[in-house]
């Protein structure tokens, strides 16, 4: 992508997610065709002095539910406005799913997807009415993220807005 390609596609978040200091959520991403990702990007709309983000992403278990961390990013700054980006080295296989999502160090804001860019989560028994959109945890942000997510359904946050990651193709 070019800093240009990027901000044509902002206008299609329209939400901004308002981060928490040691916040880290998910959301469910399949790939629909195999390819090699070289960056992450995230769009920061409200900055925090000293603010930091880092993109993660999960692989899925047997029965789609996050498991094991593929990729923690190095620290992006936050403490500014604008698109962020981190390198990766990523083949993604088609079919796949994978959780990807943001660990936040303060609460900065970045872009968003619109509610029906993203699926909504199964949970609990009885049918819901509200969108159930991401998982999130708090872990302290000096720490690494879990290397196993350890999923649980009590995570599932309902009216979240997923976190807007851009992926680029190699």
């Amino acid at each position: 992508w070019s800093s240009d390609v990027c901000s044509s596609d902002l206008a299609r978040t329209r939400h901004a997610l308002a981060g928490a200091a040691g916040r880290l959520e998910i959301f469910p991403f399949l790939v629909r065709g195999a390819m090699g990702v070289d960056r992450l990007a995230i769009n920061v709309v409200t900055a925090v002095a000293g603010a930091q983000g880092r993109i993660v992403i999960y692989d899925a278990d047997a029965n789609g539910r996050p498991a094991n961390l593929l990729l923690e990013t190095a620290d992006l700054d936050c403490s500014t406005t604008g698109v962020k980006e981190a390198t990766a080295s990523l083949s993604l296989v088609q079919g796949r799913i994978l959780w990807i999502g943001l660990r936040h160090s303060a609460a900065f804001q970045i872009s968003g997807w619109t509610s029906a860019m993203t699926p909504d989560l199964p949970g609990g028994t009885l049918p819901v009415t509200s969108s159930r959109k991401v998982l999130r945890r708090t872990v302290a942000y000096s720490t690494a993220a879990p290397a196993t997510w350890g999923y649980t359904s009590t995570e599932i946050t309902a009216s979240a807005i997923a976190p807007a990651i851009w992926l680029r193709i190699a």
